[in-house]
């Protein structure tokens, strides 16, 4: 229960994170001068939080797994960014959640039974709810008075969230095998690491992103606004609490609940920014949608 809890307060963390991405997205303020501000943030909270890292030798497999992952998560940002001037927030966040069903089938395809991969008809029907609901999305929020090539545009930047959302899951899931001893080797699989190397990971991960970020700001010609600092600042503090309340979670999970952990994470951040955007922003909750994705995320990893 201890490790649900953790993966609920990671998904709070979470949506507070996506509110102040939203709140930036729809002012004045650039995602460049926010990006920087949340990924340093974030990589300094992250380093305070897991100050064990300091204390492990380093391990470059893990670093640029992090990194890799952390170049993906600012093209998403971007991509969201993008999204969210576009079009209602609330599918947004759908779309990018629910790819949370997908690695593992991409799993199960690249390395099959032999590596712990499976995937079942129970999967398969997840899947399937998970379209539909992508679906109740994209045309539920569609208004008659908007121009279509609005919501063609929207559906472009929500689809290319997914797209690059299930690419990094995937990459982050498929780590896992890298620390388990119980598998034949695999040349995808290029060393063996432990469990503790993983702290690496978000080292890796935020600090690519910042420099990356840090790079396209310096680009950019455009002053950076006092909003995106503040905005950005907020949003890299609970992005960093929601990724250590997610190590958390996987370090206290009991066998049964591993499966759970992150389909629970996806479905309270979907359905919590639903909340926001409808008290805050007037955005239409889509209860078919939000229904769809939420139990097509839950069958679909259980």
């Amino acid at each position: 229960m201890k490790a649900i809890l953790f993966s609920m307060s990671a998904a709070g963390c979470a949506t507070m994170s996506n509110l102040f991405f939203h709140k930036n997205s729809i002012g004045k303020g650039g995602v460049n001068g926010f990006m920087v501000s949340q990924y340093l943030f974030s990589f300094l909270i992250s380093a305070a939080l897991l100050y064990d890292v300091w204390g492990t030798a380093w391990n470059s497999a893990m670093a640029l797994i992090g990194m890799a992952v952390g170049i993906s998560n600012v093209t998403l940002m971007l991509l969201m960014s993008l999204a969210l001037k576009s079009g209602p927030a609330s599918p947004t966040f759908a779309f990018q959640n629910a790819s949370s069903v997908f690695p593992g089938l991409i799993l199960f395809l690249v390395f099959g039974p032999a590596f712990g991969c499976s995937f079942s008809m129970a999967q398969l029907f997840g899947l399937v709810l998970v379209i539909v609901g992508l679906l109740f999305a994209a045309r539920g929020n569609q208004n008659v008075q908007q121009q279509f090539s609005i919501n063609k545009k929207w559906l472009f930047y929500a689809l290319g969230c997914f797209l690059v959302q299930m690419s990094a899951l995937t990459l982050m899931q498929w780590r896992c095998l890298l620390y388990a001893s119980d598998i034949p080797m695999h040349p995808l699989i290029f060393t063996r690491v432990t469990e503790s190397d993983d702290l690496w990971f978000m080292i890796g991960f935020f600090g690519s992103a910042f420099l990356l970020q840090l790079i396209l700001l310096i680009n950019q010609k455009t002053p950076v606004q006092k909003q995106e600092l503040v905005y950005g600042s907020f949003g890299g503090l609970a992005n960093g609490a929601s990724t250590y309340f997610l190590l958390l979670a996987t370090k206290f999970a009991l066998p049964l609940e591993k499966g759970i952990l992150f389909p629970c994470f996806a479905v309270c951040v979907i359905v919590l920014c639903s909340l926001w955007a409808r008290f805050l922003y007037k955005e239409r909750f889509n209860v078919l949608s939000n229904s769809f994705c939420s139990f097509g995320i839950l069958v679909g990893t259980l």
